[in-house]
């Protein structure tokens, strides 16, 4: 390349005021930008810092009324209330001016929505603290004192957490805008670069030194904007505020808080706070506070200090952490409200509730000892009561025991009676029927020897000769009472008739064994086939209608009994088997058996069987299934009873719908001391 040619000095002068012109030029257009740039980020600052502002003195302005109503339920003197009633209602009007300005801003929907909640929440606390007011005027202190604590003042936390969501929302925003400050810094500073590219070395120099100062201006803007929002949330002149770093030290306090430690704001600057600590919350506590805060979070809690002059006050506490771009808290900020004159209330009530817990425990302690004395008496009498129960008890199994005694003595007696009866009607139909009987065989000899006569007859009149006169006599007799009819008839008349004598014998000797009167009443070996066979042909009556009887016996000795005492046992079952086959006629199946010394009789229908809740009461005396009138109640009792006294024992099994079996199983030979008692 060929060197430039140096210009002269017009040239030079003309080229210097052309970059001057340049330099100004872009001087010019970076300064105007930085301007704009400036202003609308002041713009910004000044309309969050506004907001900030009119949300601070809103919260201000409910927690001052919140304390001036407070102040009026303390205040004892009417004349001084009703001079406290103004100021009370003027920061009414005051929470409504800025709301009301704070609403007449550019607001996103976000804040309105914030800001609506709010007015909600106050609505309804305004309402409650009027009310309040209202039962304060009417010298209604304690009701007014409780509906303030109860439902005023948690509204009222209600509208302040409303307000600082609104005062979180504008330091985001607030940091939103330094970020967009700081992208617009970012795009002047590459705007100044090419600048002084353009403009060589001196363009460059310009550029760097407009640089440095808008950095300058950027940071300051920065910090003051990032001072101006910690004081905005925490200078609040009706709260104690106190800011400290990350280690506790304090940097920052208000007037309200020297005021109520009685420190001055320079004996507290650069201390750390566990000056005012009273030592009354352990060390758990505070680490459950730093750990809440540490970690970016709002910590709420009641805290005790001490005060310079060794005093005690209690602070309701809001701590919350500022962090940086990292997200780590830089600095802590409390926000404290002093509740000591609600504590003492407290501690009062509690001195009064101790008072009357002694006087409650003394009155505990006599009504136990009255209660112990009276356990004693009523031990005493439940010990008499229990003696007298036991001695009821006792009568009462006695009398249940001579009730059953009587029963079956009574069913015993009625049964030797009706086997007395039965016994002497059986003797006395005996007799007539043994003569009958014998009258029938001489009948049948002697109309046997008339049937052989009229044969001779008969022959005789065959020789004759037929025209006689007598002959045909004869022969119309015959004819008219049909002789060959009655020589068949007469014998089968006859043999019907030794049969129904037979069968009516049979049935006397039947009574006569069931009743077993004839016998002796010892212990005697008997044949149980013979009085079931017995047994059956007398209650016959009952079951032929019924069911159909089917035998099936087995081989078994003779047994040492009572015959009669069995049969009776015997006629129940087979009696009670036939009354529970309803409908269809049924099966009624009598089996034996033999097993070692033992033999076993069953008693098996296709009956209606016995439910569960019944079978355990089969036995008991007086118990029966059957309507009134038609059962005692002592058949099963007595046939247990006898078993019993046989040294046997008497089982049942039953299934509802299908039937009933009952086994008796009797020992061959009695042995008289082995029985036992029902």
């Amino acid at each position: 390349m060929r060197p430039l040619r140096q210009p002269g000095s017009h040239g030079l002068l003309a080229g210097f005021a052309m970059v001057i012109s340049l330099l100004l030029a872009l001087a010019g257009v970076g300064v105007h930008y930085l301007g704009a740039m400036n202003g609308a980020i002041i713009h910004i600052v000044d309309d969050h810092n506004e907001r900030a502002r009119l949300a601070a003195e809103m919260y201000i302005a409910a927690r001052e009324r919140a304390l001036q109503l407070h102040a009026i339920l303390q205040e004892p003197d009417p004349f001084e209330r009703d001079a406290m009633v103004p100021r009370f209602h003027e920061l009414a009007g005051r929470f409504r001016g800025a709301r009301e300005k704070l609403l007449t801003m550019s607001l996103s929907r976000e804040e309105r929505a914030m800001l609506d909640e709010q007015g909600r929440h106050t609505s309804r606390g305004s309402a409650l603290q009027d009310d309040v007011l209202d039962l304060a005027l009417a010298d209604r202190r304690e009701e007014a004192e409780r509906r303030l604590i109860d439902q005023a003042i948690p509204a009222q936390n209600l509208a302040t957490v409303q307000l600082r969501r609104f005062l979180d929302f504008q330091i985001r925003n607030g940091q939103d805008a330094a970020a967009e400050a700081k992208e617009a810094y970012r795009l002047a500073k590459g705007l100044m670069l090419a600048s002084a590219t353009v403009a060589l070395l001196l363009a460059l120099a310009i550029a760097a030194v407009v640089i440095t100062r808008q950095g300058r201006l950027m940071g300051m803007l920065q910090r003051n904007e990032e001072e101006l929002r910690a004081q905005k949330l925490a200078l609040d002149e009706h709260a104690i505020v106190s800011i400290t770093d990350t280690a506790g030290d304090i940097t920052y306090v208000n007037d309200k808080f020297c005021g109520i430690s009685g420190y001055t704001r320079e004996e507290l600057l650069g201390r750390n706070h566990r000056l005012v600590n009273s030592g009354l919350h352990g060390q758990a506590f505070f680490e459950d506070m730093w750990r809440t805060i540490a970690g970016g979070r709002v910590w709420h809690g009641e805290i005790r200090n001490r005060r310079k002059d060794g005093g005690h006050y209690w602070v309701d506490s809001t701590i919350v952490p500022f962090l940086d771009t990292a997200g780590k808290p830089y600095q802590y900020i409390a926000i404290r409200t002093d509740i000591s004159a609600r504590k003492q209330m407290e501690a009062s009530l509690q001195d009064s509730n101790e008072e009357l817990q002694r006087r409650v425990d003394e009155r505990t302690a006599e009504l136990s000892l009255a209660l112990r004395q009276l356990e004693e008496d009523i031990a005493a009498r439940n010990q008499a009561q229990a003696e007298l129960k036991r001695q009821y008890q006792q009568l009462e199994a006695l009398h249940r025991q001579l009730q059953e005694a009587q029963g079956q003595l009574l069913q015993s007696e009625k049964l030797a009676s009706i086997g007395q009866l039965a016994a002497g009607v059986a003797h006395e139909i005996n007799n007539p029927i043994g003569y009958v009987h014998s009258n029938l065989g001489s009948l049948e000899n002697y109309i046997r020897d008339l049937f052989s006569i009229i044969e001779v007859y008969e022959a005789a009149e065959r020789k004759l000769a037929a025209e006689t006169e007598a002959c045909a006599e004869v022969a119309e007799i015959r004819r008219r009472l049909d002789l060959p009819y009655l020589k068949e008839d007469i014998p089968v008349l006859m043999n019907e008739s030794r049969e129904g004598i037979t069968r009516v014998r049979k049935i006397v000797q039947d009574l006569k064994d069931f009743s077993r009167l004839d016998s002796s009443p010892d212990w005697q070996k008997a044949d149980l086939h013979r009085g079931l066979d017995s047994t059956l042909n007398i209650v016959q009556n009952e079951i032929k209608y019924r069911a159909e009887v089917v035998r099936d016996y087995g081989d078994i000795p003779e047994v040492e009994c009572l015959p009669s005492q069995l049969n009776q046992v015997f006629m129940n079952l087979l009696v009670n088997a036939a009354h529970a086959i309803e409908g269809p006629r049924g099966t009624i199946t009598v089996r034996t058996g033999c097993s070692g010394d033992d033999v076993w009789v069953e008693v098996s229908d296709t009956g209606k069987g016995i439910p569960e809740d019944v079978l355990v009461r089969i036995f008991d005396p007086f118990f029966t299934t059957k309507p009134v009138g038609q059962g005692t109640g002592l058949g099963l009792s007595l046939a247990y009873g006898i078993v019993q006294k046989h040294n046997g024992r008497i089982e049942v099994s039953s299934e509802v719908g299908k039937g009933t079996t009952f086994r008796i199983t009797l020992p061959v030979t009695h042995i008289p001391d082995a029985a036992t008692p029902s």
